[in-house]
């Protein structure tokens, strides 16, 4: 079992909202009379079965003339992101707003989703006023921005790239009476996934016990602790770094103290006390 605690930050959900609303405003001016296009989210066969559908309604026949023009788009699968792959150990830090406590997760995982939009018209130059109106944006990506985890506060740039456009005619039972116009644009976007999140101490001071490598004694222990102690990872604050010194000998590294953390090397040397 991956997690025993559900999660959801509706990512999908927020992506997909973000891509329709890309093309929720378009507008053509169709003998005179400006209308705005409509838009749905609806995959292909639905939209196809929709514009080509004449039911009766209130005694009158809806043509096509009467349901186009018309959008629609869906989600159509998702590609892991290996170009995109970061460190997985790497770990975001946040904060419940609600209890004001310490939040941390593992690093997000890169996918690429899918998405393809259709565009129905009665004319074809019905269809060019309505692609026009999309193209000039994408070159070839456009960048929109999310909210993908509400619970850190992180936003993201995702990057919408248009892979591909492709026109169609779509005749019905009789080549001299009806047809309609089928444009299908594929999109790709670059998305994040995160994992669940979990309650996170901030470490505010840190022990490291040396030896000579000959005895478990401890000869010395350097403590690195925060200044102030109770500041958290956005405040501002210092590291003090001191050494409870046990005995005097040559160790075999260096010791060298950072923010951050202490790294040590393999080189011999001697390390003077005050």
């Amino acid at each position: 079992m991956l997690v025993n605690t559900p999660f959801y930050y509706r990512t999908i959900r927020n992506t997909t909202i973000a891509f329709g609303n890309l093309f929720n405003e378009i507008y053509i001016d169709q003998n005179g009379t400006i209308i705005k296009v409509p838009l749905q989210y609806l995959p292909k066969e639905k939209f196809v079965q929709r514009i080509n559908y004449n039911p009766e309604l209130t005694g009158e026949a809806i043509g096509i003339e009467n349901v186009l023009p018309a959008m629609g788009f869906e989600f159509t699968g998702f590609t892991y992101a290996v170009d995109r792959k970061t460190n997985k150990m790497h770990r975001l830090h946040g904060k419940d707003q609600a209890t004001d406590t310490e939040l941390a997760m593992y690093n997000r995982t890169p996918y690429d989703v899918g998405f393809t939009l259709y565009i129905g018209a009665r004319k074809l130059e019905e269809s060019f006023m309505i692609v026009e109106q999309i193209l000039p944006y994408f070159t070839p990506e456009l960048t929109i921005k999310i909210k993908d985890n509400s619970d850190f506060g992180i936003s993201t740039n995702i990057p919408v790239v248009l892979e591909s456009v492709n026109p169609e005619i779509l005749w019905d039972d009789s080549f001299e009476e009806r047809r309609a116009i089928l444009w299908t644009l594929e999109f790709n976007t670059k998305i994040f996934f995160y994992p669940d999140n979990k309650n996170s101490s901030v470490i505010r001071r840190t022990f490291v016990n040396l030896n000579n490598g000959y005895t478990d004694k401890t000869m010395d222990q350097i403590i690195e602790e925060l200044v102030p102690f109770n500041a958290n990872p956005e405040d501002d604050y210092n590291i003090k770094t001191s050494i409870n010194k046990f005995g005097d000998f040559q160790y075999p590294s260096n010791v060298i103290t950072k923010p951050g953390g202490i790294t040590i090397t393999g080189q011999k040397s001697t390390i003077n006390y005050k």
